[in-house]
């Protein structure tokens, strides 16, 4: 006897994409199915209707909100750029900082380095005070002795010989044009004339003097001074000011150009 294989019926099956819209649908016409209302074709209608009207409200409620996101989207987005414009113009400031700090440290380097000390010599032609500060105008000169005087003198064409020079000085002086210095208020000022036996101010001693007298000498200009006046000085500038100032006496008049 042949025994034929029993043969069962396909299962129909719903094909589903896991709509959020679709599988609501089937549930809710399985559930009219249920309650056996399919005898009255309107209200079946009218029940699939409202669940359909529910589905769409549901719908549209999740489109406004996935609108809204864009929205907030975007407001992100311009958020997010702002702040990168933000983080721009803080980079621009750091590096502007850093240059100034790179530039400071020099500045710094440079004020360690020793002052500038110079020593000139030269005529004192004026003297003056100005905003509570004192001043003195300087015709530099280039100051020669024993030897190195009558070498000068001779390069000059002044003198032939050694011997025409009359005296241990020479004092070349081929520019007129005088220099502005401000002197320091603690100024270091030492005059020798009143060793040499020359005529002068018998108040004033060899030695250091204040800068209020040493400015007097000047100011007055009479006859008494007028060794102080006419006598070259040394000066020594730091950073472009005064702040010593030596006499250098001539017991003879030195010859010059």
């Amino acid at each position: 006897m042949l025994i034929t294989p029993k043969v069962f019926p396909a299962k129909k099956t719903f094909i589903s994409y896991q709509s959020n819209h679709i599988l609501p649908i089937k549930s809710s016409y399985n559930k009219i199915k249920k309650m056996r209302i399919r005898k009255s074709p309107l209200l079946f209608i009218f029940v699939f209707f409202l669940i359909s009207l529910s589905l769409l409200t549901s719908g549209c409620s999740k489109i406004r909100q996935i609108g809204k996101s864009q929205k907030q989207l975007s407001r992100l987005e311009e958020m997010i750029n702002q702040i990168e414009k933000n983080l721009a113009e803080i980079e621009k400031e750091i590096n502007n900082l850093k240059l100034k700090i790179v530039q400071a440290k020099k500045v710094q380097a440079n004020n360690k380095k020793p002052p500038s000390v110079i020593k000139k010599i030269g005529y004192i032609k004026k003297l003056y005070l100005q905003n509570n500060q004192t001043y003195l105008e300087l015709d530099e000169v280039q100051f020669f002795s024993g030897k190195e005087a009558a070498k000068a003198a001779i390069e000059d064409g002044l003198i032939s010989n050694e011997k025409e020079l009359g005296s241990d000085y020479y004092v070349r002086n081929k520019s007129k044009q005088v220099k502005t210095f401000l002197i320091n208020p603690k100024v270091h000022i030492y005059l020798k004339t009143f060793n040499q036996g020359n005529q002068w101010n018998p108040k004033i001693k060899e030695g250091v003097f204040s800068l209020d007298t040493f400015r007097q000498v000047f100011l007055k200009n009479d006859s008494n001074n007028q060794i102080l006046i006419n006598n070259l000085y040394w000066l020594t500038i730091k950073n472009s000011i005064v702040v010593k100032i030596v006499e250098q006496p001539l017991i003879e008049e030195p010859c010059s150009t």
